[in-house]
């Protein structure tokens, strides 16, 4: 049927082979390639723009010390407190940058209980003496090797958890209404 319709002369005529075409030289993958990435970053930057929002505030430095706190506590060990003394002071002196903005991480115990001598309006005022013995406690187990006795390093724990608990910041009426980051 197909055939009957074809003129004559159209099985004997070829036509020529078409030159290459070299789609190396031609802008037409460039275009490609650009809409096939903006076409990805549209839906990436749709998605995190329409995706539901959590509203959960970050934990605070008071939670986080006593988070830490938590995790020395099985670090308690008569025979190598080294451990135990580094992670507790390193928990109170983050928890003091943190919470009072005083700069206790990069200060020695000395430097930092003169400075905290020097400023008789700082909120840290009333805990001087109790950091002050919670400091020189570590201080004795991490630079003079001394090793405590387990009651001692319990003393150590229960000063720690004392300042932190003692010095635990009083929600304001604004940061009550919007805790977890739920409204009332």
């Amino acid at each position: 049927m197909i055939l009957a319709q074809m003129p004559a002369s159209a099985p004997d005529q070829l036509e020529d082979i078409r030159p290459p075409f070299f789609y190396l030289h031609s802008w037409f993958w460039f275009w490609i390639a650009l809409a096939v990435v903006s076409a990805v970053a549209l839906l990436v930057l749709l998605w995190f723009w329409l995706r539901p929002h959590r509203l959960l505030s970050p934990k605070s430095a008071y939670e986080l010390a006593l988070e830490k706190l938590e995790k020395a506590r099985a670090l308690l060990r008569e025979d190598n407190p080294m451990p135990y003394a580094v992670l507790v002071s390193e928990t109170i002196r983050s928890y003091l940058g943190q919470r009072f903005q005083a700069p206790s991480t990069r200060r020695t115990t000395e430097e930092f209980l003169r400075q905290m001598e020097a400023d008789r309006t700082t909120p840290l005022a009333e805990h001087r003496d109790l950091l002050r013995e919670f400091l020189q406690s570590c201080d004795l187990v991490k630079f003079a090797r001394y090793q405590p006795t387990l009651t001692e390093l319990e003393h150590v724990q229960q000063r720690a958890f004392s300042f932190v608990t003692a010095t635990k910041p009083v929600p304001t009426a604004d940061k009550a209404g919007h805790q977890n980051g739920r409204r009332p």
